[in-house]
C-alpha cells in the first residue's frame, strides 16, 4: 500500500494484513499497530507516531481499496486507544479528517467502521 516502502513505518507484512479482506487479519494487524505506538511512546518517539498516523491516513484510510480503507480506520482507532495514555490532542488533527471523510464513503461497510 505505501507509496515508498523504504520510508514506511508499517512493516510489509503488517501492511498486507491491514489491507486484507479478512477482518481477523486486519484486527491482528491493528493490535500490532497499537504495540508499535506504545513502544514509540515508551521510547519518547513522537515523530514515529506522527509518521505512522500520516501513513495510515494517506495510504490506508483514503485508499481506493475498500479493505485498505477499513484496515486504516481500525488502525487509526487502535492508535487513538494507545494514545489515550498521553495527551492525544496534538495527534487529533491528523487522525480525525480521514475518519470524518469515511462517514460519507460510498461503501456502507467503510461508513460503519468510521463510526
Amino acid at each position: 500500500m505505501p507509496a515508498n516502502k523504504a520510508t514506511s513505518v508499517i512493516p510489509a507484512g503488517l501492511s498486507k494484513a491491514l489491507a486484507d479482506k479478512l477482518y481477523d487479519k486486519q484486527r491482528n494487524a491493528t493490535l500490532k499497530i497499537e504495540r508499535i505506538v506504545l513502544d514509540a511512546l515508551d521510547a519518547d518517539d513522537e515523530q514515529k507516531i506522527y509518521a505512522l498516523v500520516a501513513e495510515l491516513a494517506t495510504d490506508y484510510a483514503t485508499s481506493e481499496k475498500e479493505s485498505a480503507r477499513i484496515g486504516g480506520l481500525v488502525a487509526l482507532a487502535a492508535t487513538a486507544v494507545a494514545l489515550t495514555h498521553i495527551n492525544i490532542r496534538p495527534f487529533l488533527p491528523h487522525m480525525v479528517p480521514p475518519m470524518v471523510s469515511a462517514l460519507s464513503d460510498g461503501e456502507s461497510k467503510v461508513r460503519y467502521f468510521a463510526c
